[in-house]
């Protein structure tokens, strides 16, 4: 199906985005930024594992689809969300350092 691949492209978008940003953010916090990634990397697998199997046994349900492309938008959002308050901690205490 297409639209898992999509999926797959915008999950890796934001994980290579999430890397770029960190060549630019001081080694000491490298570390929680890694971390971030690497769970990134594994929902985002187990995530598309489970459509898979999602979608051998069931086939292609619309309403399924829909959900499960609802419930990835949501994960990269709070992807976003989590890195940015991460990356606006490090700016506030590294300005007040």
């Amino acid at each position: 199906s297409p639209k898992i691949i999509i999926i797959i492209i915008v999950n890796i978008n934001v994980i290579v985005n999430i890397i770029i940003a960190t060549m630019n953010i001081y080694i000491n916090f490298l570390s929680i930024i890694i971390i971030i990634t690497i769970i990134t990397i594994i929902v985002t697998i187990i995530i598309i594992i489970v459509i898979i199997i999602f979608m051998i046994f069931i086939g292609l349900i619309n309403i399924l689809i829909v959900d499960v492309i609802v419930n990835i938008v949501i994960f990269i959002i709070l992807i976003r969300i989590t890195y940015i308050v991460i990356s606006s901690l490090i700016s506030s205490s590294s300005s007040s350092a």
